[in-house]
């Protein structure tokens, strides 16, 4: 992950696509523990960027982290996951776009 971010932007997006394809593929086999590593994962990258032009993608990652805890019966977690998801989209200028993002996440599953 060091080395993704040294060479830059791009090739920090495209550790993001590959990591975010791992998780989807996990979520949908029911592999939940490993979907919600590699979400945890994203979200601490993202997290440790501390650039608040990702702020979408972290309310995403908290979005599906709470979709993973809702899958294994962990409802108050999955609640607090997505409280946050929602504070942050509440919080961003973009918060349409966050929406946006969200729903798009939600139909390619």
């Amino acid at each position: 992950m060091i080395q993704a971010k040294a060479k830059g932007q791009d090739a920090f997006n495209f550790w993001m696509y590959l990591r975010g394809i791992d998780a989807n593929e996990a979520l949908q086999s029911a592999d939940l523990e490993t979907a919600r590593a590699v979400y945890q994962e994203i979200l601490d990258e993202l997290t440790a960027l501390n650039d608040p032009s990702v702020n979408n993608k972290i309310a995403v990652a908290y979005h599906y982290l709470g979709m993973v805890a809702q899958e294994q019966r962990r409802f108050d977690d999955a609640i607090a996951f997505y409280n946050k998801s929602l504070h942050i989209c509440e919080d961003t200028e973009g918060f349409l776009q966050c929406c946006y993002a969200t729903i798009t996440k939600l139909r390619s599953w």
